[in-house]
């Protein structure tokens, strides 16, 4: 239609020691995984091509490929979960996607406080970036972002409550007085 979008993103990745405990179960075997010593989760934020500021948006899971899966947040996750054969659920009944799921509640964390990346580098967080600490709350999962009674999202149990927690333990949102 000749219309371009331009879609512009804030990447954040972070290599994972995977523990033995998530290394049972047949799939996990099956898929070669258990043999696995670290993976790699990355999320992206995405952020207005003109301001800069953050732009939350739904987008689907991917593990290497987009999934049929939506999970009720403002950014992106990459993992490698493992999914049943549509592509459409994570298995839930595995510890090693639970583990994925709350190194994603970590790499959440480290992009908002900032850490020190796999090459040994400092990644700038939220809160030190002069433009989007007093925005990047946006971004963060709230709980109107989950349906009231509905049964609890894979997501939201195995990796939104911990990081909520972590919310209500830190001082994460930033006011413009910087406190």
């Amino acid at each position: 239609d000749g219309n371009e979008r331009r879609h512009v993103y804030r990447v954040v990745r972070k290599r994972f020691p995977i523990p033995q405990e998530a290394k049972t179960g047949y799939a996990v075997h099956d898929s070669g995984r258990d043999k696995a010593r670290a993976r790699e989760i990355v999320i992206a934020f995405e952020v207005d091509a003109k301001t800069g500021l953050p732009a939350p948006s739904r987008h689907p899971l991917y593990t290497f490929l987009p999934t049929q899966y939506f999970p009720p947040l403002k950014f992106s996750v990459q993992g490698d979960f493992i999914l049943d054969t549509a592509r459409s659920r994570v298995d839930e009944g595995l510890e090693w996607n639970r583990r994925l799921c709350r190194f994603i509640g970590d790499l959440l964390t480290y992009s908002i406080e900032g850490f020190q990346g796999d090459d040994g580098s400092h990644v700038r967080g939220f809160k030190e970036d002069e433009l989007a600490r007093y925005h990047f709350y946006r971004l963060l999962p709230s709980k109107s972002d989950f349906q009231a009674g509905a049964e609890a999202d894979f997501i939201q149990r195995h990796f939104v409550e911990m990081f909520w927690k972590y919310c209500r333990d830190n001082q994460v949102v930033i006011t413009a007085e910087g406190k």
